[in-house]
């Protein structure tokens, strides 16, 4: 489809020597997907020539497409290009397009398909969530996610064989377009994918007249963040986050003070009771002299107890976006090969304690 494409803009553009390229990771990688391609379609068209060893096809309008690898993108620079197919772009080094591609694009200008197979929350992620935001703005772009289980391209008796042969993850990974999956081993890698495929993962708006509870992991050089909760009768909705690092309390409750809810609780971590060696208070006392009120400490969890009630009621969790995409990347960031900083406070369960405040407190209410 992507031959196709360039071939059909090519053989219409009405400029002067037009230029297109379909790029993979590996030069090798693109002769091997591609010229087949090619040449079995553009060859039908009079006058078309091939050149193999430049993995060029000229057709009659002066219009050429070229094969090209992104493995020494340097050799790229100077050209100019009026389409560009990247395939497998997660598979290529993140400057090629910014840096490369999209200035080579500019003159004429040009257009860009991105394809591939996700390769965990890499550059071709950002790409496609900024894609994905900016299609609702403007005509000029669209995405597309094309699940196997969704397309009828392979059969069910296809897909089951080959579920047998891999891991959940890469199954994930290389039929259903995760990019989650990737990284492997993600205490919560499964349970988003599920959300998102629920449809807990969208944009909703916040319940003006239903209270909000706000949850807390405290932290100085890494950041604190706080969870901005609401419950609709067995539905726990993360309508908002609050991340920040090396702020002092007093600005984080300036910042609760300038948003638009109805606070109901605030609930600290265990450690907001511990008495700082500096100023011989705790953060407990701290915020309530801020006017942070009422507020409750929660007990402390053992990370692997913490982790397993965040599975259970993961099934009830909403997340609002865009405004939970950071404690997203945080749950998915931790994984049993987690190591911790230099100026962490350690342990897995500082990465996922934002799920563990909103499970624990759950746990008691139900």
């Amino acid at each position: 489809m992507a031959v196709n494409e360039l071939i059909r803009q090519a053989i219409q553009c009405p400029r002067e020597r037009p230029r297109y390229a379909y790029i993979a990771p590996l030069y090798k990688q693109a002769k091997d997907i591609a010229w087949d391609y090619l040449r079995h379609y553009a060859g039908v068209i009079p006058g078309t020539t091939f050149n193999e060893s430049e993995l060029r096809a000229d057709l009659p309008n002066g219009a050429r497409i070229r094969l090209l690898g992104a493995e020494n993108a340097d050799t790229l620079r100077g050209i100019y290009l009026d389409g560009a197919v990247l395939d497998e772009y997660a598979y290529m080094p993140p400057d090629v397009w910014p840096a490369v591609i999209r200035p080579a694009l500019a003159d004429r200008p040009g257009f860009a398909v991105f394809l591939g197979t996700p390769l965990g929350r890499n550059h071709f992620f950002q790409l496609y969530e900024k894609a994905r935001a900016r299609e609702h703005e403007t005509t000029d772009t669209v995405t597309m996610l094309a699940r196997a289980s969704e397309t009828g391209v392979l059969s069910a008796e296809e897909l089951e064989a080959a579920r047998r042969d891999m891991t959940p993850e890469l199954y994930q990974q290389e039929f259903e377009c995760s990019f989650e999956a990737a990284i492997l081993g993600a205490y919560y890698a499964r349970e988003l994918e599920t959300a998102r495929a629920d449809g807990r993962i969208t944009r909703f708006g916040v319940e003006t007249h239903l209270p909000v509870e706000t949850y807390w992991d405290l932290g100085w050089d890494d950041s604190t963040t706080i969870l901005f909760v609401q419950r609709l009768g067995r539905e726990i909705r993360i309508i908002d986050t609050l991340d920040n690092r090396q702020k002092d309390l007093a600005w984080y409750a300036q910042q609760l003070r300038n948003k638009p809810y109805l606070y109901h609780r605030h609930y600290l971590p265990h450690d907001a009771e511990v008495t700082e060696l500096g100023s011989g208070r705790t953060r407990l006392s701290f915020l309530q002299e801020f006017g942070i009120q009422p507020l409750t400490v929660l007990g402390k969890n053992e990370p692997a107890d913490g982790i397993e009630q965040a599975r259970r009621i993961f099934p009830r969790l909403w997340f609002r976006e865009p405004q939970t995409t950071p404690l997203r990347r945080i749950a998915r960031s931790g994984t049993r090969r987690s190591r911790c900083s230099r100026t962490s406070r350690c342990t897995i369960g500082r990465r996922i304690t934002r799920m563990r405040f909103a499970t624990w407190r759950s746990r008691r209410a139900t």
